[in-house]
């Protein structure tokens, strides 16, 4: 007898550990908690991509910028990107810029550094709306701010018309003092004897921000401000700034494609989940105490007298409920609760007795209306293991559901559920 407690225990602990419930609507494209709260499917690995076209101003920030004013070293370019969102709020991103460049070499502007240049950076995007608010596809606005880090590469360019070199020093015009006299500048001469700005390249350290404007499902307006911090010589002169910049402001557009949406995984309801725990915790401590029993058992003299033979009695008894639960938004009946089903089945099938199932389900999840159709789906699934699958007469077999009206638990969970009553 101890050792079938023991089984009972261990096999009511499996049990328990399956015991969910009830009714829970996919999300798909939108969550009910903040971002960081809320746990999402994985999509394919060809989901969630994205490709963006975007133009605008490119401004060079280096040595003598700020005297010669900012407005003379402007240029259009375009800039091209593709990348992925892993989740609604984190994404990763190869971006690729490039187009005409200017730098000046005077306090007044006048001479200038033309040319061009091109490069490149990858992006981790965090998508702030979506992170700090619930995550919803449909949303008109959403920031993102976004580092990176890259590399840029500007192309060999000719000295300004009305400069001229002498002993590798650069002059303007008719004029005897350098034209960059507190500067080292690099400058190159060309095979056909005249001279030009090298060829100059620097990693970066990108950033920005990023915003969004959505379209439709799968185009959105984007705006975006970003910056390149490059080392001190890409201006070809070396002097007192500790790095040069180059920063962008653009508009563009972005197409998404694969799937463009996440799913919300099912939520676990942490209370119930410490309750059930609590439950088996406390029945390992029994299962413990009777293993220990157990053993001592046997301990006992291999010759004894023969122990009476024991008798089964059926655990089910008239005017008691036995209890099937189901998951949430289920209405399977799961493979560990067949034995409780077997047992009754057995009972009935014996004595002819006839039974009442009911369904029911819990009150805080799903519409009434919905609980009323998802409690029927309940009962008549365990109507149908009873009489199809153990052969219980349909005729001793009465179905009845309750919805969400009545609660014959105080815990809200429980009530994912169905009760047979013997009659």
């Amino acid at each position: 007898m101890k050792t079938s407690k023991v089984v009972l225990s261990t096999l009511f602990v499996g049990l328990i550990g399956y015991a969910s419930a009830q009714e829970f609507a996919p999300l798909d494209g939108y969550s009910t908690e903040a971002g960081y709260k809320t746990h999402f499917r994985h999509n394919k690995a060809g989901d969630n991509w994205f490709f963006s076209l975007a133009g605008g101003v490119n401004l060079f920030y280096g040595d003598r910028s700020m005297e010669a004013g900012l407005l003379n070293q402007y240029s259009f370019i375009p800039q091209v990107s593709v990348g992925k969102w892993f989740n609604p709020y984190i994404a990763f991103r190869i971006h690729v810029l490039g187009g005409p460049v200017a730098s000046p070499l005077d306090l007044d502007g006048k001479y200038l550094q033309r040319g061009y240049f091109g490069g490149g950076h990858a992006n981790i995007l965090l998508d702030v709306t979506n992170l700090w608010a619930p995550y919803n596809e449909k949303r008109l606005f959403r920031l993102i701010p976004w580092l990176g880090m890259g590399y840029v590469q500007r192309f060999r360019t000719n000295l300004p018309d009305g400069t001229r070199v002498e002993n590798g020093i650069l002059y303007a015009g008719d004029q005897n003092t350098p034209l960059i006299p507190d500067y080292t500048v690099s400058i190159t001469q060309n095979d056909d004897g005249t001279y030009s700005f090298p060829r100059s390249e620097s990693p970066t350290l990108n950033a920005g921000i990023l915003t969004a404007f959505r379209l439709t499902q799968r185009l959105d307006l984007n705006i975006e401000v970003q910056g390149a911090l490059m080392n001190e010589t890409f201006n070809r002169m070396a002097g007192r700034q500790l790095s040069d910049a180059l920063i962008q402001g653009t508009v563009g557009l972005t197409w998404e494609f694969g799937k463009p949406t996440f799913e919300v995984l099912e939520p676990k309801d942490y209370a119930q989940l410490n309750d059930l725990n609590n439950r088996i915790n406390i029945l390992r401590e029994e299962n413990t105490d009777l293993l220990k029993e157990n053993e001592k058992l046997s301990k006992r003299p291999v010759f004894c007298p023969e122990c009476p033979p024991t008798t089964t009695t059926t655990v089910v008894v008239h005017g008691t409920h036995q209890i099937i639960h189901f998951r949430l938004n289920s209405s399977i009946v799961e493979k560990n609760q067949l034995p409780v089903l077997f047992t009754i089945a057995e009972f009935v099938n014996k004595t002819n007795s006839s039974i009442t199932v009911t369904g029911f389900a819990d009150r805080k999840t799903g519409s009434s209306g919905y609980n009323n159709l998802i409690s029927e789906k309940r009962a008549k699934a365990v109507a149908n293991v009873l009489t199809n699958k153990y052969h219980v007469a349909e005729g001793l077999v009465t179905v009845e559901w309750k919805g969400s009206e009545e609660q014959p638990y105080a815990e809200n969970e429980w009530n994912r559920a169905v009760l047979i009553k013997v009659k």
